[in-house]
């Protein structure tokens, strides 16, 4: 439901969207954004707090579009592009 975390298959982490508000706070374009609720595998590379914006140079702003994504890569290599402590920096790994 609203608020949920999702655990997405292949990213090991527990997903948010970010609200209209964390948006606005933040600077982040409207429609993107998500934050890592929680880290389910160590191997991913992020870490809890950590903000998704792109996967592979893709925007994302929702679970549905992190799936997609990721659904076209598995076994393959992605860069994650995320926002750290207020640093933008990317994350690589490898799609399960």
């Amino acid at each position: 439901g609203k608020g949920g975390t999702v655990d997405i298959k292949g990213l090991g982490v527990n997903l948010i969207p970010l609200t209209g508000i964390e948006r606005k706070d933040m600077g982040i374009p409207s429609g993107r954004g998500l934050k890592v609720a929680r880290v389910l595998r160590k191997d991913t590379g992020l870490l809890p707090d950590d903000l998704l914006l792109a996967v592979s140079g893709r925007p994302v702003g929702s679970i549905a579009q992190v799936s997609e994504i990721l659904k076209s890569k598995i076994g393959k290599d992605v860069f994650l592009t995320i926002i750290r402590k207020g640093k933008p920096m990317n994350v690589n790994m490898t799609v399960p």
